[in-house]
């Protein structure tokens, strides 16, 4: 059975890839710097949806909802068409107005690599 795919909406130029690449660093008692590879390269995302109809709105917070704590996801990143396996991380729904006009401006998303 595949995994939910996360819904097509806007996303952002300043939307970020972050690669988590599994390495600890620890010095050891003779002063050597070791580097250790303690899991695979995961990627984690920041996501902002900008200017968001209500009909997407109610699009991204639905599928939140039903998606935001157990089950892992498929997320599309159109930097490269690649589809990544995550889940929603901690705080991962914001809302963002704006301050000027007292609009709805934006939604920021946290994934992170399973």
């Amino acid at each position: 059975m595949s995994n939910p795919a996360y819904p097509v909406l806007p996303i952002a130029v300043t939307s970020r890839r972050k690669l988590r690449d599994g390495r600890a660093d620890d010095q050891g008692g003779d002063g050597v710097m070791r580097v250790r590879k303690m899991f695979s390269d995961k990627y984690d995302f920041d996501i902002v949806h900008p200017n968001l109809s209500t009909a997407d709105q109610t699009t991204l917070t639905t599928f939140y909802g039903t998606y935001g704590t157990a089950l892992v996801i498929d997320f599309t990143w159109p930097g490269n068409g690649v589809v990544y396996t995550v889940r929603f991380g901690a705080g991962a729904l914001n809302e963002i107005f704006d301050s000027n006009s007292g609009l709805h401006a934006a939604y920021t998303v946290r994934l992170v690599g399973v």
